[in-house]
């Protein structure tokens, strides 16, 4: 017969568990500590001068390309850096009308995307067109991330789309969320002895980037596209007159398709100073490329030399607008568009 002891010990050794409104409490407590401590770090780094940007990729591309979709009246603004930190869509459509999507590829050239809206019979819209220099009157142009991002728009499924749009929503939002925040890269700061650098250039949801030199230094980030200039100069193969003629045959095929859909083409030029201008004009110059394309094509070409109100304009790294001179440049533009029919 079982004595009294054995019974005792067990029953003492079934383990007692918590009851469920125990764990409720822990869970509630760790999530609040954890939510607190997000909202020390989010404070502490907007107290320090950062903003909320969103992350420039294929996926938000994407997500701007399809709502060019049976949209007649929109304008897709196409191009590289120039016009995503130059032209806002907002102050666009607040003078012009017409709602604008930028469609800007940092450092690409534009026209793999422009064949891309001229081949798309869902497009029926207008296109403004960003002329570099180098990207039209270069042998070799880079296109490599232009192809890459239309590929896998047109690829995307439903669920990279939700994807896309949840992070989206969050990087608008809260500072947090950007890559140069990372805890890994803040170690790396910390290890290095080196700061955080604020955004000069945060990107909002529209892909607009607007500008402020005021948070970067600006005689540093001159002098350092200065000599990717000149080294661009020595690498440089213009085309020759053959081979431009041939791109010009290109563009105004691909010009006349988007016509044909009942959408306009207008190629604008936009500043750039210094050393930048000068590396521009030597190896691509005016006279053999840009004059040679706006003669061919009956299509609006603005020329910012051409523009008192364009011309004035000052770049501070000698190829970008600052944010300020952007909303002035933008609606200058819209004015000079108008004058040319292309919103008619």
């Amino acid at each position: 017969m079982p004595s009294s002891t054995s019974s005792s010990e067990t029953a003492a050794a079934v383990p007692v568990r918590p009851p469920a409104d125990l764990w409720r409490r822990i869970w509630s407590l760790a999530l609040l500590v954890a939510l607190l401590l997000l909202g020390v770090w989010e404070l502490g780094w907007r107290l320090y001068g950062f903003v909320p940007s969103v992350e420039d990729d294929w996926g938000i591309w994407a997500s701007r390309r399809r709502l060019l979709i049976e949209a007649p009246e929109k304008v897709a603004l196409v191009g590289a850096s120039r016009i995503q930190l130059g032209v806002d869509p907002e102050r666009f459509q607040r003078e012009s009308g017409r709602a604008a999507v930028m469609l800007a590829i940092d450092g690409n050239a534009p026209l793999a995307v422009l064949s891309d809206l001229a081949e798309d019979p869902r497009f029926n819209g207008s296109v403004l067109l960003s002329y570099v220099p180098m990207f039209f009157g270069e042998t070799a142009v880079s296109d490599r991330r232009a192809r890459k991002w239309l590929r896998r728009y047109r690829q995307q499924t439903r669920s990279s789309r939700l994807e896309t749009t949840l992070r989206i929503a969050v990087q608008e939002r809260f500072v947090f969320r950007y890559p140069g925040l990372a805890p890994a890269r803040i170690w790396e700061h910390l290890t290095a002895g080196t700061r955080p650098r604020l955004i000069y250039a945060p990107m909002r949801t529209d892909r607009y980037r607007a500008a402020d030199y005021d948070l970067i230094d600006i005689d540093q980030l001159r002098e350092a596209r200065a000599r990717r200039e000149r080294r661009r100069q020595q690498e440089a193969q213009p085309l020759t007159a053959a081979a431009f003629e041939e791109r010009i045959k290109n563009l105004s095929l691909l010009v006349r398709q988007i016509q044909r859909k009942g959408g306009r083409v207008a190629v604008v030029r936009m500043p750039s100073q210094d050393a930048v201008r000068s590396v521009e004009a030597a190896t691509w110059p005016r006279r053999r490329f840009w004059d040679r394309l706006a003669n061919r094509l009956s299509i609006p070409f603005i020329h910012f030399e051409d523009h008192a109100e364009l011309a004035a304009f000052d770049c501070p790294d000698g190829s970008h607008l600052g944010a300020e001179d952007a909303q002035l440049y933008t609606a200058a533009l819209v004015k000079i568009l108008k004058r040319n029919g292309f919103f008619d």
